[in-house]
């Protein structure tokens, strides 16, 4: 069975104009969209593999499936526990410290974004 991990954001319409927006994070409707996920981070938009688990598990014991970017990185793991996950299920051929690392630098450019960024996964 696969396991896929995405990131999202969400625009809204506005109802007069019709246009899409986003909320800032100062809570003010932006219609000039003018964002892009930078190309070395573009890889881990939308993933696939159950070593993931290793990054989303303390979410699944709470029954969360979908969590806000600066929640997921106050709940990120340590190389060793993620490292740990890769050996039981016999993983580690498929990622590496330097994708871990990689994956964290990505969740910490987002959480520097205006946008409000989500990561979703099932």
């Amino acid at each position: 069975m696969g396991f896929d991990i995405e990131i999202v954001c969400t625009l809204h319409i506005d109802q007069l104009t019709g246009k899409p927006f986003y909320y800032s994070k100062h809570a003010t409707q932006v219609f000039d969209i003018q964002f892009e996920i930078p190309q070395e981070y573009r890889h881990f938009i939308r993933q696939k593999g159950s070593y993931f688990h290793a990054y989303t598990g303390y979410w699944e014991q709470i029954g969360q499936q979908d969590v806000d970017v600066e929640s997921f990185l106050e709940e990120f793991p340590s190389w060793v526990d993620v490292e740990d996950h890769l050996e039981k299920t016999d993983s580690l051929q498929y990622w590496s410290l330097k994708d871990h690392n990689d994956f964290k630098a990505f969740l910490h450019w987002l959480q520097g974004q205006d946008v409000y960024y989500r990561i979703s996964w099932c």
